[in-house]
């Protein structure tokens, strides 16, 4: 037997003291912060996260059944791509640089996330579920429900089922994102509901600023900045920080600059952001408030609209919503949605703004139905219960929200509160300046699902699809760059010109596509904004 002398065990004691000291002081410094009578607060970034789950599988390919030499037939992306790319790529940290040093509230309520899909392609599906578990601190997250909405095949949802924390629920029938975001709501257990869709990437401590909001104001809906993932070849852009939603009056949600937060302005970039509407396919909300202040309006079909009714009805009725810089989703935007409405597109579509301008926008749902003019007289269904729920909760007149919230929305017929012109922008004969998502140049091409711009008080021509490019002319071509280069055009307005410097103007026919030509007064450089340019 090896014998220790009492001064050695002594001297071994007092080392693993002191270096539990040191490990304890760490944990103090970066891990949870106190001062007395405060609460516990945690550095971003500082929690452990989930270990690394043996279960994964590294690569997922599409079942048989859904297998097409055409890439974007099933799902209007390229699934190719995706089914080779790794279940857990490293993806860049596209916050604000100073949101890595932040600390949010320790004690935080925890999630479910509820995530519905439709025919989703399994490699994206699996990604975002695997997303959600690599990147969450594993005592902030209670579950992970997904909804099977009568997916054609009934095996595509079961490659998630066996990861941990996920419930895997079908719908026998198509009810739509709407109504089966309801049904993953009313099987949550976990104190705030997280939404997302079925083709995300969380990123690096994406839910701890959402949490930290709501356990700060339980009446907030925190949604975070939704990053892009190219449809195409599926790398992962960061989107600008001070970006917020809006809305036209025919009822289309817009991506614009916040206005304390562009060039040249004091707003932090790293700060939440008040934003009159939420793109709605990511957020999250405390589960009491969500039923409490009306949930979903369940009349609604399928998908459209909602983010619109949801958005005003939380800001008339008593509650806020904010856009956190310091939190980001990837998601794939799409050109073209790759399943049926069983109305029709439009007409579900018609159906579902009309219900929002009834029950919520009072006597400025004439504009809507100005600038949506299929939707007037669409059969709406009983709008007894959701008027009932107005009166119930108290709300505000949408006169207030404009006045309040959305002071910057030009009112048709009113003077625009803020100068800056925003809109669809076209010449006469119909055609309008539209971009291809990916794509440099601009095109001219028919109104409907056109580009909306803004000419902004720092004559920057912006497009507002939530990139923060601006429209360029360089020796006569455009192009779309960064809004914050040093290089970009800066766009006067002259009667209906818009000019880029002295001696030329934006022109729909330059060399037969548009262009920045010589200043003419002639009908192709004649340049109407508005949001029904038809």
């Amino acid at each position: 037997m090896v014998r220790v002398s009492p001064r050695r065990v002594a001297v071994l004691f007092a080392v693993l003291v002191l270096a539990g000291l040191v490990v304890l002081q760490q944990r103090g410094r970066d891990v949870v912060h106190a001062h007395e009578g405060a609460p516990l607060m945690v550095k971003s970034g500082a929690e452990p996260l989930p270990p690394s789950y043996t279960s994964f599988l590294d690569y997922v390919e599409e079942i048989p059944s859904r297998r097409s030499d055409d890439a974007y037939a099933m799902n209007a992306f390229n699934v190719h791509v995706s089914d080779k790319l790794p279940t857990n790529r490293a993806i860049p940290d596209t916050r604000p640089p100073d949101c890595a040093s932040k600390s949010y509230l320790f004690d935080l309520p925890r999630t479910s996330v509820i995530i519905t899909f439709h025919n989703e392609a399994r490699s994206t599906l699996y990604r975002s579920v695997r997303s959600i578990l690599d990147r969450t601190p594993e005592r902030l997250l209670e579950e992970i429900i997904l909804i099977d909405d009568a997916s054609i095949d009934p095996e595509q949802g079961k490659i998630v089922v066996d990861l941990p924390k996920v419930r895997l629920l079908r719908n026998t029938k198509r009810e739509g994102l709407i109504r089966s975001r309801v049904k993953g709501a009313n099987e949550a257990r976990g104190e705030v509901l997280t939404f997302l869709d079925s083709h995300v990437e969380c990123n690096v401590d994406w839910v701890t600023p959402l949490l930290h909001t709501i356990a700060q104001n339980r009446s907030t809906i925190a949604s975070p900045i939704i990053d892009v993932i190219d449809m195409d070849n599926f790398a992962y852009l960061q989107t600008e920080h001070s970006l917020r939603g809006g809305f036209s009056w025919d009822m289309q949600f817009t991506w614009e600059r916040a206005p304390d937060r562009g060039p040249g302005q004091t707003g932090s970039i790293s700060e939440p952001m008040p934003t009159p509407t939420i793109a709605g396919g990511l957020f999250s909300i405390d589960r009491q408030f969500f039923f409490d202040s009306g949930a979903y309006d369940l009349a609604m079909d399928i998908w459209g609209g909602e983010n619109l009714e949801i958005s005003f009805r939380t800001w008339m009725c008593g509650g806020r919503m904010l856009i956190l810089p310091c939190s980001r989703v990837g998601h794939i935007f799409r050109k073209h949605h790759p399943y049926a409405f069983p109305e029709g597109g439009a007409n579900t579509y018609n159906k579902n703004t009309a219900r929002v301008a009834e029950v919520w926008m009072d006597e400025f749902k004439e504009h809507f139905y100005s600038a949506k003019p299929s939707a007037r007289g669409v059969a709406v269904g009983s709008l007894m219960g959701r008027k009932a729920l107005r009166n119930r909760l108290h709300c505000k007149s949408f006169e207030w929200f404009l006045k309040t919230v959305y002071p910057e929305l030009k009112i048709p017929g009113q003077p625009a509160a803020n100068p800056s012109l925003r809109g669809m922008l076209r010449v006469p004969g119909g055609k309008c300046l539209t971009t291809k998502f990916q794509e440099l140049a601009p095109l001219m091409a028919d109104c409907h699902g056109a580009s909306y711009w803004t000419l902004t008080s720092s004559q920057r021509l912006e497009l507002l699809d939530g990139r923060g490019q601006c429209l360029s002319a360089h020796a006569g071509a455009l192009v779309l760059q960064r809004c914050s280069d040093a290089d970009v055009t800066r766009w006067r307005r002259r009667d209906v010109a818009l000019m880029a410097d002295s001696h030329t103007c934006l022109d729909a026919e330059a060399d037969g596509h548009p262009g920045a030509a010589l200043c003419r007064r002639t009908p192709s450089q004649a340049w109407i904004f508005g949001d029904n340019p038809s």
